[in-house]
C-alpha cells in the first residue's frame, strides 16, 4: 500500500469537501441576501402605508395636509405642528429609501417609482417650506439628493397619487 498514493487521495477529497461547502454558502448567502431585501422593502411598505393612513381616516387631517403641503402658511400653528412630524416621518423614509437604493440593496426599478413619489413631494412648495426649516436634520447625501434634482416636468400631487388617481410611474413618465 502506497501511503503517498492515500495521502493525495485525502487531499483531493479534502479540496472537493471544501469547493462543495463553499458553493453551498454561496447559495446560502445569495438566498438570504435575497430574504433581507424582500424584508427590507416590505417593512418599508408597511411603513409608509402607516404613516399615511391617518390621513385616510381623519378627512380634516387630509384637508389640513393637502392645504399645507400648497402654502405652508396657510394653516395654523398647531396644524403646521402636527404636520411637522408627519412630513419628517414621510421623509425619514423616503431619506431611508435613498440609502437603501445607494448601497445597493433596493432594486433600481423599485427605486424609480419613490424617486417620481418622492419628487411629487418634494415639489409642492408647503414641503419646500418645511423643508429649509428641518434639511439640517437629514444626511448630507440625502439633502444633496433632493436639492440637486432640476424638476422639468409637471408632477401630481401628493394626494392624487394617494387616490389613485395617478401612478407614481405612469403620470411622471417622459
Amino acid at each position: 500500500m502506497n501511503w503517498e498514493a492515500i495521502g493525495a487521495v485525502g487531499e483531493a477529497a479534502g479540496a472537493v469537501g471544501v469547493i462543495v461547502s463553499l458553493v453551498y454558502l454561496a447559495v446560502q448567502v445569495r438566498q438570504n441576501t435575497r430574504s433581507v431585501r424582500g424584508e427590507m422593502y416590505e417593512s418599508i411598505v408597511t411603513a409608509i402605508v402607516d404613516l399615511v393612513e391617518p390621513l385616510t381616516q381623519d378627512q380634516e387631517l387630509a384637508r389640513i395636509f393637502e392645504t399645507a403641503v400648497e402654502d405652508w402658511d396657510a394653516v395654523s400653528f398647531e396644524d403646521r405642528s402636527r404636520l411637522v412630524y408627519l412630513l419628517f416621518s414621510v421623509f425619514k423614509l423616503f431619506e431611508n429609501l435613498h440609502y437603501q437604493f445607494r448601497q445597493g440593496t433596493l432594486d433600481p426599478s423599485l427605486w424609480a417609482g419613490w424617486h417620481n413619489l418622492i419628487l411629487s413631494y418634494y415639489a409642492m412648495p408647503g414641503v419646500r417650506t418645511w423643508w429649509q426649516m428641518r434639511r439640517l436634520a437629514f444626511s448630507a447625501e440625502f439633502r444633496d439628493y433632493l436639492e440637486s434634482v432640476s424638476i422639468d416636468r409637471p408632477l401630481p400631487r401628493p394626494s392624487e397619487i394617494a387616490r389613485g388617481m395617478l401612478s407614481p410611474l405612469g403620470a411622471l413618465a417622459s
